[in-house]
């Protein structure tokens, strides 16, 4: 009876291995590469103004969090002691710049405003809202292959 009991016991876990390790296998829907968000992974370069910000895209949670950054350049300084200064923000859920999908467009808020785009066939489109209104306006990001 004993040797019958362990017997049962072995294969009670060893089913119970297997049922948590396939569990564990799925990918549910907009996680990572392997959800149907996969496409937006990537790197984008805005097309809409010369030396403008680069967006990389490098996973979406399956709740429609998105982590990656924002990169650019800017002037500081007066003509003619001005002086062009890297800037980069990283976004995720643990951060306090947010990105995440919402009806179907990427939103990315960060301190210096916040792009709402949407996928299209070479990359994302849409529009940035500024703090700074002189940098509000239409945004079209090539995907960089």
């Amino acid at each position: 009876m004993r040797q019958f009991a362990r017997s049962a016991l072995v294969v009670a876990f060893a089913m119970l291995a297997i049922a948590t390790s396939a569990k564990a296998q799925q990918v549910p829907a907009g996680d990572g590469a392997s959800g149907q968000f996969g496409s937006l992974i990537g790197r984008y370069v805005d097309q809409t103004k010369m030396d403008g910000p680069q967006i990389t895209i490098s996973n979406i949670d399956r709740n429609g969090n998105i982590s990656g950054t924002v990169q650019g350049w800017t002037i500081d300084g007066q003509y003619p002691n001005q002086t062009p200064r890297r800037w980069s923000v990283v976004f995720g859920p643990e951060r306090a710049a947010r990105a995440y999908l919402s009806q179907g467009q990427v939103v990315i808020k960060f301190a210096q405003g916040t792009y709402v785009l949407t996928e299209n066939d070479t990359g994302l489109s849409g529009y940035f809202y500024g703090k700074d209104p002189s940098h509000t306006g239409s945004r079209i990001f090539q995907k960089s292959f």
